[in-house]
């Protein structure tokens, strides 16, 4: 937590569009909040004077997108452009970056013919298996997992599917593998004071989590700075 994962994944997006490449690249996210996210940090540290090479799809389901993310969006939304199937077509051919929610990969990519050179999937540990092998299909070159099954996991909606590991993400089975793959780790947080992360980082990441040094200075709230008010959801009074 706090280790600053998107900016990386810019990174990672920013050198790939350096290097010209026959096909493009796909981004894609669980929630429209995180694709908005990942584009918006894009967009304005690395393609604030190329914005014409981003494209967002949408569909008339994702109504809760940004207001900038739907200057870059084609699809059937309210506020964008009358949406023709053409439209996605030419898109996906003039741009090189597309950006999209992992549930409308479907419509939007032929996941046989629809190739790229970089597949890169944000908030993997949130991600069903199932899921992310969708963007799996779409790489045709290198594929990305950015996430944190320990801050963020599959959240299953089945008992029974649960024992049988479907929240287990694609990411989380791959660590657990040990197939070497690699895995880097963000160490330095930039969240949260040291005394806190201390615990977190024994608790979650076998002590190898750290400060960063701009924060060691800072000092945890003092008792009565802050007003605390608690509520009790056991009973409906």
């Amino acid at each position: 937590p706090g280790t600053g994962k998107s900016d990386v994944a810019v990174g990672i997006i920013a050198l790939h569009s350096a290097v010209k490449t026959e096909n493009s690249q796909v981004i894609l996210c669980g929630t429209n909040n995180a694709v908005d996210l990942l584009l918006g940090k894009v967009c304005t540290g690395y393609l604030d004077k190329e914005l014409h090479r981003a494209v967002r799809f949408g569909d008339r389901q994702e109504a809760s997108i940004s207001e900038f993310a739907k200057s870059v969006t084609v699809g059937q939304l309210q506020g964008v452009s009358e949406y023709k199937k053409s439209d996605v077509e030419l898109r996906k051919q003039t741009k090189d970056i597309h950006f999209c929610t992992m549930g409308n990969v479907v419509n939007r990519f032929n996941l046989n013919k629809n190739k790229h050179a970089l597949s890169l999937v944000d908030e993997a540990g949130t991600l069903s298996e199932a899921t992310v092998l969708c963007a799996l299909t779409l790489a045709d070159g290198t594929m990305v997992l950015v996430g944190d099954p320990k801050q963020l996991c599959v959240m299953g909606r089945s008992d029974s599917a649960t024992t049988r590991g479907v929240e287990v993400s694609l990411m989380e089975r791959l660590q657990d593998l040990s197939l070497g793959i690699p895995m880097v780790m963000l160490e330095e947080q930039y969240r949260m004071v040291s005394s806190i992360c201390k615990v977190v980082s024994t608790v979650f990441y076998g002590g190898q989590l750290r400060t960063a040094d701009c924060l060691l200075n800072l000092s945890v709230w003092e008792p009565g700075c802050y007003r605390s008010c608690l509520f009790s959801t056991s009973d409906s009074s």
